[in-house]
C-alpha cells in the first residue's frame, strides 16, 4: 500500500493512496467539501460548469425575481445568483459571503461591474449580520452532498425569521436526500486510497480534499465520504427517502426520519450511498445527484465493516436522526436499524459527524488512514 504523509494542524498522518486504472471515470473517494470553508478557484469552476445545477437556478431567478428585493446567502467570489437577480431585473440585491477570500473577490467584482447601486455586499454569516430591509425572494445554495449537511435548515430557518416578508418566495423549495444499500466497487474494496492527481477539466484533487477539509477544522477525524462514478451495478436495494426538506414551510433543525430497503439482488452489504434530489422550482424538474452528472457527489456511508452477505427479499430498517453538531450550525447524522434476513435480525448502527474528535473508528477509516509503519 502506498501511503502519502499529511500534516494536519499538529498532527502528522498517513493518508493511503489509490490509483484507479481510469482516472474521471472510474469511482474515486473524495472528502466532502461543501459543509467546510475550503472553496478555492477549482472548487467555484466545478459548480459554476454544472450545467444540470446552473440551468435550473437560472430558470428559478429568471421567475421570481423581477423587480423584487432579493436576498443572496453564500454568494460566493462569482456572484453567480447575485448578478443573475440583477439581469432578470431586481430592484436590489444583499448579498452574503462568510469566506473572506471570496467575499474580496466578489467586491471587486461588483466595483468592476459598476453595481454598487443594485447589490449590497455583506461580509459574515448570515446568522449574524443583519439587513436594512425584508426581502421578496432568498436563493441560496447551501444544499450539501447531504441536503441538510451544509446547515441550510439553520441558516434558512433564520433566514425566513429575520430577512423575509411572509409572502416572500424561497429557492431552491424542497431537497430529499435518498439512500440505498450498497457494495463497495471491488477496486475501492480491495485497495482503497484517495487519488492525488488532478481531476479532469475542473482541476480538484481527491487527495487535497482531505487535507483541506481536515485543516479546516484544525485536527484528524473521520471526514465524511462521497464517491464519484459509483456503478448502478453495485446498488443491491431499493432507495429509500430518509430527509426531505420543504424551504416553504417551518424548517426544523432536527429531526427523526424512518424507511425500509429491500434487498433486490444477493451482495456483500458495505454500507450505504446518499444522494440528493432537489427541486429548485416545484415546477421546473428535479435534479438528482446520482442519475445526473452535477457537482454534488453522492455521500458513502461505510457502516458495515468488511461487508454482510445479503440475499433478495431481506429487508433493512433505518432509522436515521439528524440534529445540529458542536457547531450549532451542520448537522451529525445517527443511524440505526436491523438488517432482517432468514432466520435472524442483525443490529447495526452509524454515526456520521461534522467535525468529532473521532479518527480511525471503522473498518475502512483505518485502511484510509493507515498507522505509521
Amino acid at each position: 500500500m502506498k501511503t502519502k504523509k499529511v500534516t494536519i494542524g499538529s498532527s502528522e498522518i498517513d493518508v493511503a493512496l489509490h490509483r484507479g486504472a481510469n482516472y474521471g471515470r472510474s469511482p474515486l473517494f473524495w472528502a466532502s467539501l461543501g459543509e467546510y470553508p475550503v472553496y478555492d478557484v477549482n472548487a467555484y469552476r466545478m459548480m459554476t460548469t454544472d450545467r444540470v445545477r446552473t440551468s435550473k437556478y437560472f430558470n428559478a431567478v429568471n421567475k421570481f425575481v423581477s423587480g423584487k428585493v432579493v436576498l443572496d446567502i453564500g454568494t460566493g467570489a462569482d456572484l453567480n445568483w447575485t448578478l443573475a437577480s440583477v439581469e432578470a431585473g431586481a430592484k436590489k440585491v444583499y448579498a452574503i459571503e462568510e469566506i473572506l477570500e471570496s467575499y474580496e473577490k466578489a467586491s471587486a467584482k461588483i466595483i468592476d461591474l459598476g453595481l454598487e447601486d443594485k447589490i449590497s455586499l455583506i461580509y459574515g454569516k448570515s446568522l449574524e449580520v443583519n439587513l436594512p430591509e425584508k426581502v421578496d425572494v432568498c436563493v441560496s445554495e447551501i444544499i450539501g452532498t447531504i441536503g441538510s449537511s451544509e446547515g441550510v435548515c439553520v441558516a434558512l430557518a433564520d433566514a425566513r425569521k429575520r430577512f423575509m416578508k411572509p409572502d416572500a418566495v424561497m429557492i431552491p423549495e424542497r431537497c430529499a436526500t435518498k439512500i440505498a444499500a450498497v457494495m463497495l466497487p471491488d477496486e475501492l474494496y480491495s485497495s482503497s486510497g484517495f487519488d492525488d492527481r488532478p481531476f479532469p477539466l475542473v482541476g480538484l484533487i481527491p487527495m487535497k480534499s482531505v487535507e483541506d477539509v481536515m485543516n479546516s477544522i484544525g485536527y484528524p477525524f473521520d471526514c465524511r465520504l462521497c464517491i464519484s462514478d459509483f456503478p448502478q451495478t453495485n446498488i443491491l436495494s431499493t432507495s429509500g427517502v430518509i430527509e426531505d426538506l420543504f424551504f416553504d414551510k417551518e424548517i426544523k433543525s432536527e429531526y427523526n426520519f424512518e424507511t425500509s430497503l429491500e434487498i433486490t439482488k444477493p451482495g456483500r452489504l458495505d454500507g450505504f450511498l446518499l444522494w440528493i434530489n432537489l427541486w429548485v422550482d416545484l415546477e421546473g424538474g428535479v435534479i438528482d445527484s446520482y442519475n445526473q452528472q452535477t457537482s454534488w457527489a453522492p455521500v458513502y456511508f461505510p457502516a458495515f465493516g468488511d461487508g454482510v452477505s445479503v440475499i433478495a427479499g431481506d429487508e433493512i430498517e433505518i432509522n436515521c436522526e439528524m440534529a445540529p453538531s458542536s457547531n450549532g450550525v451542520n448537522p451529525d447524522y445517527k443511524l440505526r436499524g436491523k438488517i432482517k434476513t432468514t432466520g435472524r435480525d442483525i443490529e447495526w448502527k452509524f454515526d456520521s459527524f461534522h467535525q468529532e474528535r473521532r479518527f480511525r473508528e471503522g473498518h475502512l477509516y483505518k485502511k484510509l488512514f493507515p498507522l505509521h509503519t
